[in-house]
């Protein structure tokens, strides 16, 4: 059958064996390190394509079905992925700078080592996605839904460990679904200290962050305003500075977790399990359990503020 060839400007319409720069485009199409820069791919049917390495800067992918595809490597700084199906696409590597995704599903994809500094992400689906080690410093989350909730994962480790050390410092995750993300630092492992500033003035506000693991997390700086951290586990984690007016930790544990200069203004802590650290002379890199008391005026000593 004589393929149709279109520039890349233009595959609106797009109907299955269409060609775009001299590629075929269809379901499962081999298209490893293909040139496909700038080109209109909006609707196209790529489901279980190989894009490896492939060149897609500035494409358009709105509403495309690549569901199962593997993108390792690839470029997609700039593309437009708007509402596009990525369920279980394989981004370990890619390039996603400045990415749109809005709205698209990326349900249990991979995204290690993933650059995605500045993409929006803005309602995108990330249940069980994987993202360890990407980085997502500025990246726009608001309303995502970032939840680890497949029991075929459950308790599992390794699965963990794709969550861990993603940086999302600076990034807006306002109103985001995190409910009962790992999103933990595991300092047992001396050789991943990387995205140590993974939260780090990160907006968490009004987030859902009941259940959550953030254990050791790094949340300097970020503002947690009105979120629902109910039964977090906030284990060591830094809250230096951080901005907790109206959050709801109920039931949360602060066992050792650093709250210097936190605003807990309006917070709710019926049930808090554990007791917070106060910094001793810095440079030292040590800490002195708070008395477990919760006493206002040790709360203060430590400059947080609590009406």
């Amino acid at each position: 059958m004589i393929q149709k060839s279109v520039g890349a400007e233009s595959l609106r319409g797009y109907h299955q064996g269409v060609e775009v720069n001299g590629y075929k485009i269809e379901p499962g199409a081999n298209l490893e390190g293909a040139n496909l820069k700038g080109a209109n791919l909006k609707g196209a049917n790529l489901k279980g394509a190989n894009l490896k390495g492939a060149n897609l800067e500035g494409a358009n992918l709105e509403g495309a079905n690549l569901e199962g595809a593997n993108l390792e490597g690839a470029n997609l700084e700039g593309a437009n992925l708007e509402g596009a199906n990525l369920v279980m696409v394989n981004l370990w590597y890619a390039d996603l700078t400045g990415a749109i995704l809005k709205g698209a599903n990326l349900e249990s994809a991979f995204v290690e080592e993933g650059q995605l500094r500045g993409a929006n992400l803005e309602g995108a689906n990330l249940k069980d996605t994987g993202f360890r080690d990407a980085d997502l410093t500025g990246a726009n989350l608001k309303g995502a839904t970032l939840i680890n909730g497949s029991d075929k994962h459950k308790g599992k480790a390794e699965y963990d460990f794709y969550r861990l050390n993603a940086s999302f410092r600076g990034a807006n995750l306002t109103g985001a679904n995190l409910q009962g993300v790992s999103l933990y630092w595991d300092w047992s492992n001396q050789n991943i200290w990387r995205g140590v500033d993974h939260l780090q003035d990160a907006d968490l506000t009004n987030a859902n962050l009941q259940d959550a693991n953030l254990t050791n997390a790094f949340l300097t700086n970020a503002k947690l305003i009105g979120a629902n951290l109910t039964r977090a586990d906030l284990t060591n984690a830094d809250l230096t500075n951080a901005n907790l007016t109206g959050a709801n930790l109920t039931g949360a544990n602060i066992t050792e977790a650093k709250l210097t200069g936190a605003d807990l203004t309006a917070a709710v802590l019926v049930g808090v399990l554990g007791s917070p650290s106060a910094d001793i002379p810095p440079g030292r890199g040590e800490r002195t359990p708070v008395s477990t008391s919760w006493a206002r005026r040790l709360l203060k000593a430590v400059g947080i503020v609590y009406r």
